[in-house]
């Protein structure tokens, strides 16, 4: 049986085709996208890490990579970790827009 909380592989497939695709020039473009079409789509947040690997380009997939697992659950600590790689370090968290965050 499957866990009520995350997503199945229709689902995952459907959404995944509807996700941008990370540019290397504008991060917070794709991630505010990301976000957006993820809470619009109603998928819980603790999903979206899942998806997320599959949407950046190679230079940020690097970032998921040094995390450990439990922090790769973290989307937070994912966004910070790519954001952080791609020179934009400690980016102030209440001047990016976070869709579904309760």
């Amino acid at each position: 049986m499957q866990n009520a909380g995350s997503i199945n592989s229709s689902v995952r497939s459907d959404i995944s085709r509807l996700l941008p695709r990370m540019s290397e020039n504008e991060p917070f473009v794709f991630f505010s996208a990301f976000e957006r079409m993820l809470t619009l789509n109603g998928v819980q947040r603790a999903d979206w890490t899942k998806l997320l690997g599959g949407c950046l380009n190679p230079k940020a997939n690097k970032a998921l990579t040094g995390l450990s697992f439990s922090e790769h659950q973290s989307y937070e600590l994912c966004k910070k970790a790519v954001l952080g790689l791609l020179s934009f370090g400690s980016y102030p968290v209440s001047e990016t827009v976070s869709y579904g965050a309760s």
